[in-house]
């Protein structure tokens, strides 16, 4: 059948639709046959397909037939011809959408093309979308990218568009240092697009600008940190996925982002606080993360179980984390140090000493590096290794990093004396500590008692 209709065209006229309609069949059928199978009629097919190229090259095609020939030139081998073809088929053929041409030159690299045709085309909002993103690119003038913002926004009804190019007023780097001017449009923003995506953003931002001071360089405080102000922020971003559900990843995962951020603040709120209070709060806290499938939740879920002391619970909330999912190198670590202090928690300082990260990751922060030598210095004295234990003291101790831990471990180790009947030893540390760390080692010796008797 394809030898047929080559033989057709070889011998027929290409001015009619008729005719050009078997050329689109020949080479559809052609392109669309096993001919791997046939060596021979391959090759045989091959050099009649050149004979049809040969013979259309200077013809004026339909608009499928320019497609077809394309691929008629690419399965030759001739590219470069094949693209000019396919340009020519993108730029001319009526019933490809503006959509489908951008895409193709996008993707070909060549905006310039994407960038003449929309010039050409009716200002719609998607028009002028994309015109906007094409200038960006092209890194144009900021006064350019503001005039086709402001025609964008003139339009009438609302779209995705409006709302991304409202939102798109500033930087992302403005919005995250808190720019009193960028911070003001956001409030705004999510009051005029309400029923976008971009609206879970910026909740997210504000929430993240309420959880500090802000206060310019030599000017006034834009305001106070609030937490309460931040978690209200956090809660309408989560709200606002759910009312959406857009189908994109990132939206989603800014969600579980908003949830995260809600956990930390409930645990920040309730630091300081008496038990019963602090209790509630990480009690909030242990309700946001339980179904959160991110790693760092797990981890924090697990983190919140060892100070409610329920150090079982904690257990199983690690061993329930799948292994693949934490590559990270910091995550492993944070990981085997919650089981250690889990373990240590309950009375099992072998277990806890299987459970250390061994070597130390030292991707760690700096106090939580100097933490994790103390717990395992208070594992080693539960395991009646004093002696390794208060070398690990002293490297704490000694360290050369401007940390307050350091003068828990003097304490620590003040209490390791104690144990052993060294009372000399033991009150010149305690001295030392006080001496450097004044009122406030003073308010924190019973909470480090308790530690150290792993009460």
């Amino acid at each position: 059948m394809t030898y047929l209709l080559c033989w057709l065209l070889l011998n027929t006229s290409a001015e009619t639709f008729f005719q050009a309609t078997l050329f689109d069949k020949a080479l559809e059928s052609y392109l669309s046959e096993e001919n791997s199978e046939k060596v021979a009629e391959t090759l045989f097919l091959q050099n009649r397909l050149q004979e049809l190229v040969n013979r259309f090259k200077d013809e004026l095609p339909t608009s499928k037939t320019l497609l077809w020939l394309a691929l008629a030139h690419e399965n030759l081998g001739h590219l470069e011809e094949a693209k000019k073809l396919k340009f020519h088929y993108f730029e001319t053929d009526p019933s490809v959408s503006i959509e489908e041409k951008i895409a193709f030159f996008l993707s070909h690299d060549t905006p310039e093309n994407a960038y003449l045709l929309l010039e050409n085309s009716p200002k719609s909002p998607e028009v002028l979308f994309t015109l906007i993103e094409l200038k960006k690119r092209a890194n144009a003038p900021k006064n350019e990218l503001d005039t086709l913002r402001e025609e964008l926004l003139s339009h009438s009804p609302s779209t995705i568009y409006h709302a991304q190019v409202a939102f798109e007023k500033f930087s992302l780097k403005s919005y995250l240092m808190g720019e009193k001017e960028a911070l003001t449009h956001l409030k705004s923003f999510v009051k005029t697009y309400p029923k976008t995506p971009f609206s879970i953003l910026a909740y997210y931002l504000i929430g993240l600008d309420y959880k500090k001071d802000r206060k310019p360089a030599g000017g006034r405080r834009d305001h106070f940190k609030n937490p309460d102000k931040a978690m209200e922020s956090y809660l309408l971003a989560e709200k606002s996925f759910e009312a959406l559900l857009p189908e994109e990843t990132y939206w989603h995962d800014l969600y579980l982002r908003a949830k995260l951020e809600r956990a930390d603040l409930a645990i920040e709120m309730g630091a300081g606080k008496n038990p019963a209070k602090k209790a509630l709060f990480l009690a909030q806290a242990k309700r946001i993360l339980k179904d959160l499938p991110k790693p760092e939740a797990a981890l924090k879920l697990a983190w919140v179980e060892i100070e409610l002391k329920d150090y079982a619970a904690a257990l199983k909330v690690l061993e329930e984390i799948p292994p693949d999912s934490l590559a990270n190198p910091y995550f492993e670590t944070q990981k085997s140090l919650l089981s250690a202090r889990a373990y240590y928690r309950l009375k099992q300082p072998e277990n806890a000493l299987k459970s250390f990260p061994n070597p130390l990751f030292e991707g760690l922060e700096q106090d939580e590096f100097l933490e994790a030598k103390i717990l395992k210095s208070l594992i080693n004295k539960d395991l009646k290794d004093n002696d390794h234990a208060k070398l690990l003291l002293s490297e704490v101790i000694n360290s050369d990093l401007a940390s307050s831990v350091r003068i828990k471990a003097m304490v620590i180790r003040a209490l390791i004396y104690d144990q052993e009947g060294q009372d000399k030893l033991a009150r010149r540390q305690y001295e030392s500590a006080f001496r450097k760390g004044g009122k406030w080692a003073q308010e924190k010796l019973e909470a480090w008692k308790q530690e150290f008797l792993n009460e």
